[in-house]
C-alpha cells in the first residue's frame, strides 16, 4: 500500500506530464494557425486584383482580370462571380490597367494600352491611350511572359486495307508539334507513308524533322534545322540534312500564317544501288495556312525547293497542299496532295512522284 504522501507525489508527477503535453500541443496548434491558416484566410479575403473594367450595352459594369477574347466570347475572372463569359456583342467599352495583346480581323497583332469601345468616338490627338472600335478586334490574348510557352500541333493517321480480289495495305501518319515562346520556336515533325499491294511495296517513305527558330525582331528569325529522310522506292536509304538560314514571319495569327525561309544546308545521300552523294544546297521554303468559312476549314500549303550548289541541274521541288475540316472537338478530317519533282532522280526512278492522302487525327 502506498502512503498518502507518496500517492500525492505520483499524482503531481502525472499532472505535470499532462500539462507539458498540453502545452506542446497548443504551441504546435498556434504555430500551425499562424503559419498556414492565417495567411490562407488573408489570401481568400483579398480576392483577385481587378485590372479591367467592362461596361455592357445595358450600362452594367463588371470588373475583373481579362483571360481571353476568342470566337466572340470575352472571358473574365472576377472576385465575386468567378470566371465569367460575356458575348463580345454585349460589350460597349473595355478598359484595362495592364497592356493587352490584340489581334485584328485582318490577322495583325499589336501590344499596348488600349480602350476598346463600341461605336467610334472622338479622341483628343494628345491622348496617351489609343481608342479602338471593337469591331476591328477579333482576339485578346494574355501578354506573353519571358517564360511563356504556347503549344500547337496535330497527329493524323490514315489507312486503307483491302481483302478479296486484291490485297492492299496503306498507312499514313502525319504529326507536328510546335512550342512557341516570345523569342523562340521549336518544331518537330514526322511523316510516314507505307503501302503494299499483293505483297509488293507501293509506297515506303519516312521523314523526321526538327527546327529551332530564334527571333531577333517581331517578324525576323534565324533557324537551325535537321532532317532525316528515307524512301525505299527511290533507292534512298538515308538522306541527312543539316542547315541554317534566315526566315521572315510575314503573317502570324490564329486565322492566317505566312512564312518564308532561305538557307544553306549540308546534305548527304546514301543509296542502295546508285552512287552516294554529299553536297551543299541552297533552299527556299514557303509555308502558308488560312482558316476559312468561320474557321470551319483550314487550307495549307508548304513549298520546298532546293538546288545542289555544285551542280545546278540537281534540284528537288516538294509541295504539300490540302485542307483540314473539324468533325468533332479536337478531331479533324484531313486531305492532302504530296508532289515531288527530282530533276536528277536515282537509277531507274521517275522524276515525278505524287500521292493523295486522307486521314483523321487530333489538332490543338
Amino acid at each position: 500500500m502506498l502512503q498518502p504522501c507518496q500517492q500525492a507525489r505520483r499524482s503531481d508527477s502525472r499532472c505535470d506530464s499532462m500539462a507539458g503535453l498540453l502545452s506542446l500541443f497548443f504551441q504546435f496548434l498556434l504555430q500551425f494557425l499562424l503559419q498556414f491558416v492565417l495567411p490562407f484566410a488573408l489570401l481568400l479575403n483579398t480576392g483577385i486584383a481587378s485590372s479591367a473594367v467592362i461596361e455592357l450595352i445595358n450600362e452594367d459594369r463588371i470588373t475583373g482580370d481579362i483571360l481571353s477574347l476568342d470566337e466572340g466570347i470575352l472571358e473574365l475572372r472576377t472576385d465575386t462571380m468567378g470566371d465569367v463569359r460575356i458575348p463580345w456583342s454585349k460589350v460597349m467599352r473595355l478598359e484595362s490597367e495592364e497592356p493587352m495583346q490584340l489581334e485584328f480581323q485582318d490577322g495583325r497583332r499589336v501590344l499596348g494600352d488600349f480602350v476598346i469601345v463600341g461605336p467610334p468616338v472622338p479622341v483628343h490627338p494628345d491622348s496617351p491611350i489609343t481608342m479602338l472600335d471593337k469591331s476591328r478586334v477579333s482576339r485578346i490574348m494574355k501578354v506573353p511572359e519571358d517564360n511563356f510557352t504556347e503549344y500547337s500541333g496535330r497527329a493524323n493517321v490514315g489507312g486503307a486495307f483491302y481483302r478479296g480480289n486484291s490485297e492492299e495495305n496503306n498507312l499514313n501518319i502525319d504529326a507536328e508539334l510546335v512550342a512557341r515562346q516570345l523569342e523562340s520556336r521549336y518544331t518537330l515533325g514526322l511523316l510516314i507513308n507505307e503501302g503494299t499491294s499483293s505483297g509488293i511495296k507501293t509506297t515506303a517513305d519516312r521523314m523526321l524533322s526538327a527546327q529551332y527558330d530564334t527571333f531577333f525582331s517581331q517578324n525576323d528569325y534565324v533557324f537551325v534545322k535537321a532532317l532525316a529522310t528515307q524512301d525505299d522506292l527511290e533507292d534512298l536509304r538515308l538522306r541527312s540534312t543539316l542547315g541554317v538560314g534566315y526566315g521572315r514571319q510575314l503573317i502570324e495569327s490564329r486565322k492566317r500564317n505566312l512564312a518564308v525561309e532561305v538557307g544553306l544546308s549540308a546534305i548527304k545521300e546514301d543509296y542502295s544501288l546508285s552512287p552516294d552523294k554529299e553536297f551543299p544546297s541552297l533552299g527556299l521554303v514557303v509555308k502558308f495556312d488560312r482558316r476559312l468559312f468561320d474557321d470551319t476549314v483550314k487550307v495549307f500549303n508548304i513549298a520546298d525547293y532546293s538546288v545542289n550548289l555544285e551542280d545546278g541541274n540537281d534540284s528537288v521541288f516538294k509541295n504539300r497542299s490540302g485542307f483540314r475540316i473539324p468533325i468533332a472537338k479536337g478531331l479533324n478530317f484531313s486531305t492532302q496532295l504530296e508532289l515531288e519533282y527530282d530533276n536528277l532522280p536515282a537509277l531507274n526512278q521517275k522524276k515525278t512522284d505524287s500521292s493523295l492522302l486522307f486521314s483523321v487525327g487530333l489538332g490543338f
